[in-house]
């Protein structure tokens, strides 16, 4: 469950838009009451200790050594400094040598020195009134501040000191002055002197920077985004001037310890708060400690974003996190935005450009994509990394440890993408996926795929923003079970939303096999539509079953549903005698019987130029498709493909499995879909790509391969004691280490099958494993049952006694073979492949001396010379040009 998230919708506990969040709260620590500032305050003890400890080693007589508290927007500056001046407040040694004082983040209205004073006058007197000071001072003090204001400026900054040091050397106590965004305010000071505000001597910044140097208990702590020699206006002024303390990025252990915190101030889960909310997010950084990782990235150890994003999900909801996203990243959408025009023109544009890449990005890429030279942005990147906006990263599919760039806070680059996303939907909607890949882990997405899946067959999510949420999770999830998920959502679009398919999938780009799918349903439901056209159903149940039973019908193509279809919409004929069904198989292992299309055909065609059917050859019709099993399994009498059967053909008559589309990736999903927790169905689904209909190696693409391995694979899965699929993947993999481990476990189930064994012993032959392959061939030839009359045998038995040395018995298997195909053309012993088959194997000039001795040798004188030209690399020569014709064509084979 992600993070209390469905823990919280079961309770019924308000969504992130109902639930109080107090947004502003966050941004605000000065509205927060000292026990949850002291609560909450856990990341930043180090830097606490070091400013307090600075505080202790300065005493209000002597010019302090001026801090500056520096980090990027959301890392706890303004929280840090309202934290310093609680601590203060609760020592009495250092209240009673510094009295804090507390001002707003941005002091807008400060634009010289004499407005600056005074707002400290104004926040003494505010420290004075929290401290319980008498109403009579606070009056006369506030009085004459008041009296400051008619003056001009010159003498409002020379008055407004003046009081401040005559109360510091009165009172022999210390003002502490706790200046936020102190880069804006001193940006502030130089740009009011620019406007006019000039005394004819010192600047601005120059008589600040006097009054701080010179001025005993004065002490300025100060925040700021960046660094304040970064800007040239003033950099003169304060070159060196404060001590910086810069904020990092919150390590792991830092993060839990904030984490645990929010818990125990603003509560967890199914409504717990105080210990027992710190108790359960304790157990659930314990379960899963990957969460805490995920969110260390997503953040970038921002405790700002940290405090959102533990928000949303504490907060619950209901079954996705789009539209709570939505409300977060709008959230943050000032923080961010301050963020990028904080940056001027080239640095944004830098910033920007890793964005839109999302993965690292190296420097001779990043310049190309953003025509700057390489040269100019590596100072760039410098600044942009010593901000903390950017970090390094190693190279995707790069060889050795070559390094790029990435956003260092990755919600940052997820908020970006959202605002920036295109117009193609899994484009636009990479912000989602990108958060659900880092947020969510592997369990969880399949879990959550699942549900949406049973969702969406159920009609409960079939709006648009749904179906892309779906989409976006089977995105994130990738894989066999992503694919399951993307087939629900096209089949809940086409459904119920058609109209948005072109807005949901890429159907002239990576989601074209979507068309074909479309097609095939089109036509699936107008064959449904003429099957009901059919004379012969008695009533409604009759007619359901007819349809149902052709429809779902695995063991036709769709282009036999639909001619069938076609014959039994018209009147009926004369009555007239027809095959049955029983007639068709006779073998129970033996291959599908390719006489299944053609009964159906003769059932449903009784004379060229007819119309309708007889009853009789409709109810033949009726017969076959209902026991379709019996045509497609390669052992129909399993308990397990009878099971399975019925499964498949509702699922094939819904139109959610298409047993004869040629598109292996379509199929692969939907075996997903519909039988991904089903053992029995997923075997008879992958017994019908046995018929070369999809996944066949007669017919498939090589494309088509990959997705044939992932189905077969997936059953194995589910059905791990199967032999015929071991066989399968054996096969399927077609030679290596994997292929033979197949083979090994297919033999190891089935002891008596000889194919397997003979099929190990090849592959460790053609491998150079010759001790195990001579092994496993000896183990062949002591397994009963081979029959030396067929060809196909009689070539193994050629191929293993040369392979073993036994030449007498290779020679009497020769003969054997030969006597066989002397009754046919010589192409048909050419067909049998025993040249090919023997070469392969590195047997090429023993087979052709043992042919050489041959009584034969006249027949086998093509092969004969096809072998040694093909040993030799000379063409073959000394035949007549029929000999050396055949002898070419075979050559032509071997080479192949």
């Amino acid at each position: 469950m992600p993070f209390f998230r469905f823990c919280c919708a079961t309770t019924g506990r308000p969504t992130m838009a109902d639930a109080p969040l107090n947004a502003a709260l966050k941004y605000n620590p000065h509205l927060w009451g000292d026990d949850e500032l002291r609560a909450i305050f856990v990341a930043r003890g180090r830097e606490l200790q070091e400013l307090t400890e600075a505080l202790q080693d300065t005493p209000p007589t002597k010019v302090p050594q001026h801090r500056l508290v520096v980090g990027p927007r959301g890392m706890g500056k303004s929280t840090l400094l309202q934290r310093l001046a609680l601590a203060v407040r609760d020592d009495p040694n250092l209240s009673a040598h510094w009295l804090p004082l507390i001002f707003p983040e941005e002091q807008y209205t400060v634009r010289g020195l004499d407005d600056l004073w005074r707002n400290t006058l104004d926040a003494l007197a505010d420290a004075l009134e929290r401290e319980g000071g008498a109403a009579d001072e606070l009056a006369l003090f506030d009085a004459q501040i008041a009296a400051l204001a008619p003056l001009e400026s010159e003498q409002r900054e020379e008055l407004a000191l003046a009081m401040l040091t005559d109360w510091i050397g009165s009172h022999r106590r210390g003002l502490l002055l706790l200046i936020d965004s102190s880069d804006l305010l001193l940006g502030n000071l130089a740009a009011g002197e620019k406007s006019g505000k000039k005394d004819g001597s010192a600047t601005v910044l120059w008589r600040l920077r006097n009054t701080l140097s010179h001025q005993p208990g004065l002490f300025w702590i100060g925040a700021s985004y960046e660094h304040l020699e970064l800007h040239a206006q003033y950099q003169h002024a304060f070159h060196d001037f404060f001590h910086p303390l810069e904020l990092r990025s919150l390590n792991a252990e830092e993060m839990r310890a904030a984490i645990l915190a929010l818990a125990r101030s603003f509560g967890a889960g199914r409504g717990w708060v105080g210990a027992e909310a710190e108790a359960e997010m304790r157990r659930t950084l314990d379960d899963k400690p990957e969460r805490l990782q995920s969110l260390r990235i997503l953040s970038g150890g921002n405790p700002r974003t940290t405090t959102m994003l533990y928000e949303m999900f504490a907060a619950g909801g209901e079954d996705d996190v789009q539209a709570d996203l939505h409300r977060l990243l709008d959230l943050m959408t000032p923080l961010y935005k301050a963020r990028m025009e904080a940056l001027s023109e080239q640095p944004r544009k830098l910033l920007a450009h890793l964005m839109e890449h999302w993965d690292p990005v190296g420097v001779k890429e990043l310049a190309a994509s953003s025509h700057i030279p390489p040269t100019t942005i590596t100072p760039q990147l410098a600044r942009l990394e010593k901000e903390g906006l950017i970090e390094k990263a190693q190279l995707a599919s790069k060889a050795g440890k070559r390094f790029g760039y990435q956003v260092a806070e990755r919600f940052f680059n997820i908020w970006y993408l959202m605002r920036h996303g295109s117009r193609r939907v899994r484009q636009r909607l990479g912000w989602l996926i990108a958060f659900m890949r880092l947020w969510y882990g592997k369990q969880e997405l399949t879990d959550l795929a699942a549900l949406l899946a049973r969702r969406h067959a159920a009609g409960e999510l079939d709006s648009q923003a749904q179906l892309e949420y779906s989409l976006a999770v089977a995105s994130a999830l990738g894989g066999e079970e992503g694919l399951g998920l993307e087939w629900r959502v096209f089949a809940t679009a086409r459904q119920r939303l058609e109209k948005i398919l072109p807005d949901l999938f890429d159907l002239a780009g990576q989601d074209r096999h979507f068309v074909d799918a479309d097609d095939y349903l089109r036509r699936l439901e107008a064959l449904k539509t003429k099957l009901r056209q059919c004379p012969h159903p008695q009533n409604e149940e009759e007619m359901e079953r007819w349809v149902e039973g052709v429809a779902g019908c695995i063991g036709l193509s769709l282009e036999d549903k639909e001619a069938i279809a076609e014959r039994t919409a018209g009147a009926p004929p004369e009555e007239m005698a027809s095959p049955t069904i029983h007639e068709a198989q006779t073998t129970p292992y033996a291959s599908p019987d390719p006489s299944f299309e053609t009964k159906i055909s003769v059932c449903s065609v009784p004379d060229e130029g007819t119309t309708g059917v007889s009853r009789s050859h409709y109810q033949a019709i009726l017969e076959n498709v209902e026991e379709d099993w019996m045509w497609t399994s390669p052992d129909p009498f399993s308990k397990k493909r009878r099971n399975g059967m019925p499964t498949v053909q509702k699922a094939v008559f819904q139109g959610n499995f298409f047993p004869d589309l040629p598109n292996s990736q379509t199929a692969f999903m939907q075996m997903e879909h519909c039988f991904g927790n089903d053992p029995d169905a997923y075997l008879v689904a992958l017994d019908c790509f046995r018929t070369n209909r999809i996944f066949g190696e007669r017919t498939s693409h090589p494309s088509q391969q990959p997705w044939k391995e992932k189905a077969i694979r997936k059953a194995i899965s589910l059905n791990p004691d199967d032999v015929y699929l071991w066989t399968e993947l054996g096969v399927c993999l077609v030679r290596g280490q994997e292929a033979e481990e197949a083979f090994k476990k297919a033999f190891s189930l089935d002891k008596s099958n000889g194919y397997l064994l003979l099929r190990l012993a090849d592959l460790q032959a053609l491998s150079g494993k010759k001790q195990e392959a001579t092994q496993n061939y000896r183990g062949w030839l002591n397994i009963p049952g081979s029959n030396p009359d067929d060809p196909s045998e009689a070539i193994n038995l050629v191929k293993i006694h040369l392979w073993l040395g036994n030449r007498d018995f290779a020679t009497r298997s020769l003969e054997s073979l030969v006597q066989t195909c002397m009754t046919r053309q010589r192409t048909s012993f050419f067909q049998e492949n025993l040249s090919l088959h023997c070469h392969g194997f590195g047997l090429g000039p023993a087979l052709a001396d043992l042919m050489t001795e041959s009584p034969h040798a006249d027949f086998l004188q093509p092969f004969i010379l096809a072998l040694r030209a093909a040993a030799s690399g000379q063409p073959p020569v000394g035949a007549a040009p029929e000999v050396l014709a055949l002898a070419e064509e075979v050559l032509k084979r071997l080479h192949r």
